[in-house]
Formats: C-alpha cells, sequence, structure tokens
C-alpha cells in the first residue's frame, strides 16, 4: 500500500510541469490575490481552469455552442464500432465490480490492447499473469491481494498499469463499482495516442482517462474528440469523476 501512496505522489510531482506549461499555454499572466492564475482563453482546442482547491481542469473549449451534458455525450460515438474484444463486448456493455479497471496500454510486441485489471482480497499477494509477476513484487512486496490483468484483445503483456491498479484498489476498498466505458491511461506520455484513442472509442468506450502530460498531444485535436477525453493530476481526480 505505501509503494501504490509512493506512486501516486510521483505523479503529482511529474504532472505539475505540465500543469504550469498548460497555465502559460493559456495565457497565464498574473495571480489573482486569492493564488489562483488568471488565465485568458486561447483558441488551441481546449481551456485550462484552476478551480476552487486549486485543482487544474482541462476541458473542451468553451467557445461557441456549450458543451453537451456528459450524460447525453455518452450516448454519441465519434467512431464506427469495430469491437475487437474476445468476447465481442463493446466496452460500455462490459459491467465491472468493485476492484475492476478498464485500460489500454502498449505490449512487449508493440501492439496496443485493452486490458482489465481485477483486485481481489487474498491472504497473500497473487498475480498473473506470470510474466510481470516478479515486477509487481518488488514494488508491492507487502501488499496481500490478487492481482489478474486481462488481454480482452489479444496475447500481449503490457507494464503500463500503474495508475489503473491504483484506480482498482481504491475501488475495491471503498466497495464502488468504476461505470461501463471508462478507460484509464497509466501516467506516462504515449507516442501512439491516436491509435489508443481509436482503438478505446472503436470498441464502445465513453471516456477515455489519460495524465496532463499527454494534453500536449491532443491541443490541436478536434473539440468533439475532446468531449471523451477527461485529464487527471493524480488518481483522486478520477476517482471523483468515474463515481
Amino acid at each position: 500500500m505505501a509503494r501504490l501512496i509512493e506512486l501516486n505522489e510521483k505523479i503529482v510531482a511529474q504532472n505539475d510541469e505540465i500543469i504550469r506549461l498548460l497555465l502559460k499555454l493559456s495565457g497565464e499572466d498574473k495571480q489573482k490575490e486569492n493564488g489562483n492564475p488568471s488565465i485568458d482563453k486561447a483558441n488551441i482546442g481546449f481551456d485550462v481552469d484552476v478551480d476552487e482547491s486549486g485543482e487544474v481542469v482541462v476541458r473542451p473549449n468553451s467557445s461557441g455552442e456549450k458543451t453537451a451534458k456528459k450524460a447525453e455525450k455518452k450516448d454519441k460515438s465519434l467512431f464506427d464500432l469495430n469491437i475487437t474484444t474476445k468476447s465481442g463486448e463493446s466496452l460500455d456493455d462490459m459491467e465491472l465490480d468493485a476492484g475492476e479497471v478498464l485500460f489500454i496500454g502498449n505490449c512487449d510486441d508493440g501492439s496496443a490492447d485493452i486490458f482489465k485489471m481485477s483486485v481481489k482480497n487474498s491472504d497473500e499477494l497473487k498475480v498473473f499473469p506470470p510474466e510481470i509477476e516478479a515486477e509487481i513484487r518488488s514494488n508491492l512486496s507487502d501488499y496481500n491481494c490478487e492481482i489478474v490483468i486481462d488481454n480482452l484483445t489479444g496475447d500481449g503483456i503490457t507494464h503500463q498499469y500503474g495508475v489503473p491498479l491504483i484506480l482498482a484498489n481504491e475501488s475495491l476498498i471503498q466497495n464502488s463499482v468504476i461505470g461501463s466505458g471508462t478507460v484509464i491511461l497509466d501516467d506516462e506520455s504515449f507516442d501512439n495516442l491516436s491509435d489508443i484513442i481509436q482503438l478505446a472509442m472503436e470498441n464502445g468506450a465513453k471516456e477515455v482517462h489519460l495524465s496532463l502530460k499527454n494534453a500536449m498531444a491532443v491541443i490541436n485535436a478536434p473539440p468533439k474528440l475532446l468531449e471523451y477525453l477527461e485529464f487527471y493530476r493524480n488518481y483522486e481526480q478520477i476517482f471523483d469523476n468515474v463515481m
């Protein structure tokens, strides 16, 4: 558990510089008396704001028509469905249990696949697939749970599961279920981000959560696409949005 907390603290530290750059890009030039940045919105595809708690919020550009409500946008899809899951199920049709998270990661063979992370209570640490057991044990030797990473679209192994593991653990602790169609990306800069987003959307994802460090990669993306992206600074922000 301590290692999971350390990982989240590392995520926060790494994203602080990204936040600074995004605020600068959006026109940050002075501080209000309450300490929050004063931001002039730039026509860059998304807006960067700071809420009352000091958290940075990235959303589609607010110029023109208002963004559709979250509940409404989930009934729409940017891409034609091209289901590649082994079960033939759309991600939006998969019902998750507490301790389960859907995510996408790059595999050792170079492919990107959709995975399901499952964390269950156990009297000892158990890991599947065995190829990542040593890796997880080296980081979570004092963590007594059963961890299963199931590749839903292929046979490859991914190592981009840090944030999904934190979310699955939190979901289990709070006995709260993350909604279907929600995809989480690990806290990394993805060179093939467009391919990953397309894979998610074609398989029925309704929203993709990704680190702020990937915001620069989609800075000029169509506003419609940005409606499906949720940027996070730490795992608490993701959990607040999906529950």
